[in-house]
């Protein structure tokens, strides 16, 4: 199996929801004001997790040997201010982010979702692909009505009036965003609930190449966040990380389509 297809996508993913401690590191702000999670791996507590979980094309089920080798990880927050997220491509509990700031400068610090804008030859559609370090911050084009507003916010959508109105794009990325989107796509009924509803939107609504509505409220709080880890799955070795690269990328096309 030379390229993953949606049909034979398979890996296992586990969600951890996360509150600031401002006990811990009082609210911080920008200098231009706008509001930034904690920097300091104490500041940050966790609330409840999915525990590991295998996502196949027919849903999630439970794992009871998960492997111990990370293949991605993102800590990912929800800033209403702006409707914008911001997040580090790691565990934010684990790795401070003020630590990597000071040694590696401000832009390895908490930053918003970005995209690289491709047209795949042939294909006459736009695709923008998610990570942490893209060369734009919204869209190739406008969303889908069918994944905005409950994966990204409008505020995502492409700005440039005549660019954004020529195409509608495809969104493929990193498959650690596109979790912690799902988690962010609901509200629990209450907190002890909050596993449980958010592998329901996942189980129903991540099929890719499609994205299904569901009709829950959004999940989007001000402050709140979610880390996200994602792991081959052993009980498929025949799934590289090589294939699962390839196909974050859009090689066989968008994750998720216009």
């Amino acid at each position: 199996m030379a390229t993953l297809t949606y049909q034979y996508l398979r890996f296992l993913f586990k969600i951890d929801f996360i509150i600031p401690d401002y006990s811990v590191e009082p609210e911080r702000r920008k200098e231009d004001g706008d509001w930034k999670p904690p920097m300091t791996p104490r500041a940050i507590t966790t609330v409840g997790t999915t525990n590991w979980r295998r996502w196949t094309p027919t849903g999630v089920s439970s794992v009871n040997s998960p492997g111990n080798s990370d293949f991605q990880v993102c800590s990912l927050f929800y800033n209403s201010e702006t409707t914008q997220f911001l997040g580090v491509p790691f565990d934010c509990r684990k790795q401070g982010v003020q630590a990597l700031v000071n040694s590696r400068g401000p832009r390895c610090g908490w930053r918003r979702i970005t995209f690289d804008h491709l047209e795949p030859e042939g294909s006459g559609a736009a695709l923008s692909v998610m990570a942490f370090d893209a060369e734009q911050h919204v869209l190739a084009a406008t969303g889908s009505e069918n994944w905005i507003p409950q994966l990204l916010p409008p505020s995502y959508n492409q700005n440039e009036f005549d660019y954004s109105t020529r195409l509608v794009t495809g969104l493929a990325g990193d498959l650690s965003l596109f979790i912690a989107l799902a988690a962010f796509s609901r509200v629990a009924p209450t907190n002890g609930q909050m596993a449980s509803a958010v592998l329901e939107v996942i189980s129903w609504s991540f099929k890719p190449p499609h994205w299904i509505p569901h009709p829950f409220t959004d999940g989007k709080v001000h402050g709140h966040g979610v880390v996200v880890s994602i792991r081959l799955d052993p009980a498929y070795p025949q799934i590289t990380a090589s294939m699962l690269n390839d196909f974050q990328r859009g090689a066989n096309g968008p994750i998720l389509a216009p």
